[in-house]
């Protein structure tokens, strides 16, 4: 019998079957190792939309503060950034520092908070937790220091053009120094405020048309006002929008015993044309100095002696060329003012700085109106002690400009002295010399 060396066609089909189903397990098996290893973690649950909320205070809101600390307690993990930058406390003169402990913000005052005076809390929504889920909407609180202070600020809301249509307000409260007093928005025609401390205070609101979250001169309608607590009357929002309305007086302060400040409701273009009537004996007072700064009016007069005065202020142009004919403001002249300490609040350059030119322009801005005349400095060259003459570039103002008359040594170094004689035009002088040190270098 013959043997055949070869398989036969059904042994080879069967071997080949075998062999391709070896591939397909490993296969099948290099997959599954392969899925295993690249297996995820678990993903930690919902995502948090819960929004934080202030579960309590401490002391509870009107009542009297104890130890000079405030405790805010959240009801959730907070992003401490989010609540530095969205939280302001009222009277902010006061010194403070800010700790936590876990969700608790304690507001500790370093210094004895002013008496019989409201400390008010303003949280605004932007706070959020660390989940970054934000407060439902701002929030103000209210604690004593003394006696509670029951002062309201109240009025309607209305709108100067038919064609703008009610909705969000948002309206700024300032204190006498133009200091932050909490913010707000009002989707109603009426608003109400209570428990403000009595005092001088500016109401700033404005009509978000565009939705931009910050007003836009000339496009939203806005309103300004300065007003005493507590109030006469109620103060009534007139929003319009800045271009349709002419300038106008909104407050007037009396400063020293021959300065007046004129505030307006928009910037003047040029200065107008003033007079000052004495209404005892009806004759004008001689003007020395006027200037505008902003939309504030500066007017320098001799000296003040009665009581009661008128001012005059005709040809009044702003800077849209918005115009007023005239305007009268009767003011009250005091026998003495309180005025904050005569002092340099800038300089350029500043104090320890590099200037790259050898004859730079200087500027050193007060706090308050100086005569060109009334500045005592000098300009010394600190390696040789040699004395550099200056030119005035203006004569007066809240900054004063000028230059030195020769050109300057490279790396050598100045220094320039506001000396303690310098007075503002109420006479009042420095405290201490003003000292500006400065090296030229190319």
């Amino acid at each position: 019998m013959d043997i055949n060396p070869y398989p036969s066609k059904q042994e080879i089909m069967k071997s080949t079957l075998i062999f391709l189903l070896q591939i397909i397990f490993v296969l099948i098996l290099l997959v599954s190792f392969s899925q295993c290893g690249n297996r995820r973690g678990p993903t930690g649950g919902p995502i948090d939309h819960t929004l934080p909320e202030i579960l309590y205070t401490d002391p509870l809101e009107f009542e009297q503060i104890q130890n000079n600390e405030i405790v805010i307690a959240f009801s959730k993990p907070m992003d401490k950034l989010s609540v530095f930058n969205g939280i302001n406390v009222h009277p902010a003169t006061t010194p403070k520092k800010i700790n936590w402990k876990r969700n608790t913000l304690h507001i500790i005052f370093t210094e004895n908070l002013p008496v019989n005076q409201n400390v008010i809390v303003f949280f605004n929504q932007s706070i959020k937790c660390e989940h970054n889920n934000f407060l439902e909407k701002s929030q103000i609180f209210v604690f004593k220091n003394g006696e509670l202070q029951k002062n309201s600020l109240f009025g309607q809301i209305e709108f100067a053009d038919d064609y703008i249509t009610p909705g969000i307000t948002k309206i700024t409260l300032l204190d006498k120094d133009s200091l932050l007093v909490f913010n707000d928005e009002i989707a109603n025609l009426t608003y109400r405020y209570d428990y403000l401390n009595k005092g001088k205070h500016s109401l700033v609101a404005y009509h978000d048309l565009n939705n931009t979250n910050q007003y836009q001169f000339g496009i939203d309608p806005f309103f300004k006002s300065v007003f005493e607590l507590p109030l006469v009357q109620p103060i009534d929002i007139s929003l319009a929008v800045v271009d349709t309305v002419t300038p106008n007086i909104i407050d007037l302060e009396t400063k020293h015993h021959n300065q007046i400040i004129v505030e307006f409701n928009k910037e003047l273009s040029k200065i107008p044309e003033i007079s000052v009537i004495n209404d005892s004996t009806h004759v004008l007072v001689n003007i020395l100095f006027a200037d505008i700064i902003k939309n504030q009016l500066y007017i320098v007069m001799t000296d003040l002696d009665t009581t009661f005065y008128t001012l005059k202020v005709s040809e009044i142009y702003d800077k849209k060329g918005n115009f007023r004919s005239i305007v009268e403001k009767p003011f009250s002249h005091r026998s003495s003012f309180f005025s904050p300490a005569f002092q340099v609040t800038d300089s350029s350059p500043k104090k320890g700085t590099v200037v790259k030119e050898t004859t730079p322009k200087i500027s050193v801005s007060f706090n308050d109106l100086v005569f060109q005349k009334d500045i005592i400095m000098s300009l010394v060259e600190i390696e040789t002690g040699l004395t550099i003459p200056i030119e005035f570039n203006n004569r007066s103002g809240l900054t004063i400009n000028f230059a030195p008359q020769n050109k300057l040594q490279e790396f050598n170094s100045y220094l320039l002295t506001i000396h303690k004689e310098t007075v503002n035009t109420g006479g009042n002088s420095l405290d201490n010399d003003y000292l500006i040190d400065f090296i030229i270098s190319m």
